[in-house]
């Protein structure tokens, strides 16, 4: 499980804040403590791979566990559809198994909103990065505004994958 840390500058004028990135990769071996880190995330990013269908097909799985796990289930969270390069490329435009018009509908579906990204070529990824962020902080600030608030600055990344789906 990697992380990294991230900044963002607020469009008010307050100071910087950064923020730690949890990516679990949606690797088999992070599915027992995955559910435990959504309980202390601010925003969580599902993603899934555009060119393999078994892959949005468990994003339902993630957003459920979400909904159990995280404290707050209104929860900052977007769903990616990740690999435009190769969904959208002009001859291999048939690799493309999930239509974005799919990813609005699942995306509606949580409660969340739908980015399509290319992490190789870093499509998307800044604008989805700094949309999860400007998220959180305005989430954030709404529940410290009304007492509620503990901050941690804390984002999972999960990649929908065939172990979602226990397979």
């Amino acid at each position: 499980m990697d992380s990294v840390i991230a900044k963002y500058d607020p469009p008010s004028g307050e100071p910087q804040v950064e923020f730690k990135i949890w990516d679990t990769a949606g690797q088999e071996r992070f599915r027992t403590i995955t559910p435990q880190m959504f309980r202390l995330a601010q925003g969580v990013i599902i993603a899934f791979d555009l060119t393999k269908r078994e892959t949005f097909e468990g994003i339902k799985v993630w957003a459920d566990c979400i909904h159990r796990q995280a404290q707050d289930i209104n929860i900052p969270k977007v769903i990616v559809g990740n690999k435009i390069d190769l969904a959208d490329s002009g001859e291999n435009q048939e690799m493309r198994k999930v239509l974005r018009s799919e990813g609005l509908k699942a995306a509606q579906s949580f409660e969340s909103e739908y980015f399509e990204t290319s992490a190789k070529e870093n499509i998307n990824v800044h604008e989805l990065m700094q949309h999860i962020m400007a998220l959180v902080y305005k989430s954030e600030v709404e529940k410290q505004q009304t007492g509620n608030g503990k901050v941690t600055n804390s984002i999972v990344i999960t990649r929908a994958s065939t172990a979602a789906l226990g397979n």
